[in-house]
């Protein structure tokens, strides 16, 4: 029997109101945003005190500007980078679940755009030192990965280790646990723990991104284990070590056919005042075949001075930031041509930030490749970029 009208309407007045509260989490900002034990996801100035459904995200928009070796223009382009609405919701206290749905280049699939969820995982809250995760997971290799959004981050391009090395965006299909204990008065220890699917067939000799993620199913029986370790020993600064370890291939008969991954990770991170230090250096191995394997390592280190702040009398909390940050990318070091993928890249940027969620940014990218071939670099064959681009959480 259908239910009265004043009924009917009352159930969804009380269903509109509830989708407008959400749960309380002390929110850092952007800028000094810690890899807490599991809780990296929960990061975000949309979450605020309430219970039900949450809605928001972030976008960012470029302006890109590519030149070749002999100084000359060759591409300027805007781009429509990343549309990424979150929705998270708390079931009951201690039951949360949270999803991020990733439109890149504008969803236009046939014309290399894409629609992908990038995280969305079912949290079970035990206690503050241990809590069990289930979902669609945004893996714990490394800083970067961890917090990778572009609000968040002052330059537009992503690290190159974070695309070759650590394949961020790297997500996949697991559970396992996570979670912070305080060995002392000021320390912080936090830790996440995982079994995934593995990487798909895709791995070859220019890398393992092409074999990232595998949701639907993994394509053989072994399980992938990854994690990370961080320890924070003082206000400000945050040290951690990660790992991947597991097998690519559907050849799971004998362990002598089976064709293994490893990836580690070292990252830090240290404010001081208006400065800003961090870093990551990583290490991949993998098997192309039986009794043969590629490497490749990557890294950078990066320095951000805040100064300005409340120059822009609009915008009391305004801040300026200057960055600098060295890369460098060596793969396939047992591989006579990896078609230029080893690179090293000198970035130099500027943005403005009229308030901490968001983000105009300027930067200017010095580049250089060579082959393995090559016994060093040739500074003849550096090229630069340009970037501009926005960027706010909403």
């Amino acid at each position: 029997m259908r239910p009265k009208s004043s009924t009917f309407s009352q159930q969804w007045i009380r269903l509109l109101s509830g989708l407008s509260l959400s749960m309380a989490i002390l929110t850092p900002p952007p800028s000094a945003a810690q890899v807490l034990g599991g809780t990296s996801i929960y990061q975000k100035p949309f979450i605020v005190e309430g219970k039900g459904a949450r809605l928001g995200g972030y976008v960012d928009h470029e302006f890109k500007m590519d030149y070749n070796t002999a100084g000359e223009l060759v591409a300027a382009s805007f781009t429509p980078h990343r549309l990424i609405p979150f929705i998270f919701a708390e079931i009951v206290p201690g039951l949360q679940f949270f999803t991020e749905i990733e439109f890149e280049y504008g969803g236009d699939v046939e014309k290399s755009g894409e629609v992908k969820i990038e995280f969305a995982t079912l949290d079970l809250a035990l206690s503050e030192a241990l809590n069990v995760r289930g979902g669609i997971i945004l893996l714990p290799l490394g800083r970067f990965n961890l917090l990778h959004d572009s609000p968040v981050n002052d330059f537009t391009e992503r690290p190159l280790v974070a695309r070759s090395i650590v394949p961020t965006t790297f997500m996949e299909s697991g559970a396992g646990i996570y979670g912070t204990v305080y060995p002392g008065e000021l320390s912080m220890l936090s830790y996440e723990l995982y079994l995934v699917n593995g990487f798909g067939d895709d791995v070859g000799l220019k890398g393992i991104r092409g074999g990232r993620p595998h949701l639907k199913s993994d394509n053989n029986l072994a399980k992938s284990v990854v994690g990370r370790l961080g320890f924070s020993p003082l206000l400000g600064l945050e040290l951690g070590g990660s790992f991947y370890l597991g097998r690519w291939n559907a050849q799971t008969d004998t362990l002598g056919s089976a064709l293994g991954v490893g990836i580690f990770v070292l990252d830090g991170s240290y404010d001081v005042g208006p400065l800003q230090l961090q870093g990551e250096a990583a290490r991949m191995s993998y098997d192309l075949s039986p009794g043969v394997s590629a490497s490749g390592w990557g890294g950078y280190g990066q320095l951000n001075v805040h100064f300005g702040y409340g120059w822009v009398g609009r915008y009391p909390a305004s801040v300026f930031t200057a960055s600098l940050r060295l890369g460098e990318l060596n793969i396939d070091q047992y591989a006579l041509d990896n078609g230029e993928m080893d690179q090293r890249r000198v970035s130099l940027g500027l943005n403005f930030r009229p308030v901490e969620e968001t983000a105009f940014k300027l930067s200017y990218l010095w580049n250089i490749k060579r082959d393995r071939s090559a016994s060093s670099y040739d500074p003849g064959a550096a090229f630069g970029q340009i970037r501009l681009s926005i960027a706010t959480y909403f």
